[in-house]
């Protein structure tokens, strides 16, 4: 995938993901993913301003979505993620 096309997907993601009211627990992991996957971009390429607005934009983009499950207890992490195929959360009781 050539930068164009990681730039064109970045968009068409964060798009995707502001355009919807109610994000889930899926969308945060996703979001948290494509941030991921843009760090790990850096390892493998020269510093560019426009490789960090990229970044900056998924992060933003992420934390906008993840915001309602920041405080959210394990219990009802636990339960939201249960429609979510990329997450499985474990819950240590005491």
């Amino acid at each position: 995938m050539n930068k164009i096309q990681g730039i064109i997907i970045l968009l068409l993601f964060i798009t995707t993901v502001s355009c919807n009211n109610e994000n889930t627990l899926c969308d945060c992991v996703k979001a948290g993913k494509q941030v991921d996957k843009i760090s790990a971009s850096f390892f493998n390429r020269d510093y560019s301003v426009k490789g960090k607005d990229s970044l900056d934009r998924a992060i933003h983009a992420r934390d906008s979505v993840c915001e309602p499950f920041k405080n959210m207890s394990p219990e009802k992490l636990s339960e939201a993620s249960k429609n979510c195929e990329v997450l499985e959360i474990e819950v240590n009781e005491q």
